[in-house]
């Protein structure tokens, strides 16, 4: 969903759009989820969410993704279908 703005916003919207790809991927498929959004709730909230969705598993890449100019903001997840 979108907010009444009409604007997308990561930290919001994240769960409706993991939802969205991955009933688009098919049975094998891999989404890649990556965002450098200073304001991202990376305090196992996000995988808490998107672990209740039925059907896919997560797992956090962040450690193999960082780079040394988003040190602080890089999130990066790896969801599949199980």
């Amino acid at each position: 969903h979108r907010h009444q703005s009409g604007h997308f916003s990561i930290n919001d919207d994240y769960q409706h759009l993991v939802q969205r790809c991955m009933d688009r991927l098919n049975p094998q498929g891999v989404l890649y989820f990556s965002t450098n959004s200073k304001k991202f709730r990376n305090d196992g909230f996000f995988m808490d969410s998107i672990s209740q969705i039925p059907g896919l598993e997560i797992k956090n890449i962040t450690a193999k993704t960082k780079s040394e100019d988003f040190k602080e903001s890089h999130f990066a997840y790896l969801i599949k279908k199980t």
